[in-house]
């Protein structure tokens, strides 16, 4: 168990200064005391910030979850200082700052689900931005397969052509061609509707295409399954 997290702040700035942490207001509400390290130096300030938690922390896991969340909370903080068995030293001559708070689990808790919130935004941006920069024509075509064309409303299916012009441009002709399964001279008019650059300024763009092809049980070739 632990009921202690340190945070160090070594980026050799003001922002790693006892004097600007001080009056950081998290700090100043919730640590116990800070001190400069022993790599600390006048021109390039490193100091430690030192949480004393209301109640310990039962399980490493918990605990590394803990540390996580307030790194993330810092930013600018080591992210090394997360283990459950880290010990943290003084430093002989160093400065020293008392504040004598002691912050509670339950606010740990809260910062937690925050940290977590922020962590699967973060996911489904990173999955979208994966959509957009599809790898070929040849990922799009796998995706294809599975959308019949015939099986989605009109709208949508107007959706995958304008998805395929906005990636493509007219290179994508024949692979929408092909898919499509409309009339004839249908998909040739639909296409000379859609911008000369693609569906620049639209909200309409490949991703599109992809969303409709998940619910048909598509998954790109690199997406973890668990997002």
């Amino acid at each position: 168990c632990g009921q202690h997290i340190g945070l160090d702040f070594d980026t050799g700035d003001k922002s790693s200064s006892l004097e600007q942490l001080s009056r950081d207001k998290f700090i100043a509400k919730y640590a116990s005391f800070l001190y400069t390290t022993i790599s600390h130096k006048p021109e390039e300030p490193r100091s430690r910030v030192i949480f004393l938690l209301d109640q310990p922390i039962m399980q490493a896991k918990n605990y590394t979850m803990a540390a996580s969340a307030l790194l993330w909370l810092f930013g600018t903080a080591d992210r090394q200082c997360k283990d459950a068995v880290r010990f943290f030293y003084g430093s002989q001559g160093c400065e020293f700052y008392k504040i004598n708070q002691v912050l509670p689990v339950d606010v740990i808790k809260k910062i937690i689900q925050n940290y977590k919130d922020s962590g699967d935004n973060e996911r489904r941006l990173t999955v979208r931005k994966n959509y957009l920069a599809p790898a070929s024509q040849k990922e799009v075509q796998e995706a294809l397969r599975l959308i019949p064309p015939w099986g989605i409303a009109y709208d949508e299916w107007v959706q995958v052509l304008m998805g395929i012009h906005s990636e493509f441009g007219d290179a994508g002709y024949n692979l929408a061609e092909s898919w499509a399964d409309g009339k004839q001279g249908e998909v040739e008019r639909k296409w000379k509707s859609f911008h000369d650059k693609g569906s620049e300024g639209s909200a309409v763009t490949i991703a599109t295409l992809f969303s409709i092809a998940k619910r048909f049980g598509w998954v790109k070739s690199h997406e973890s399954l668990d997002i």
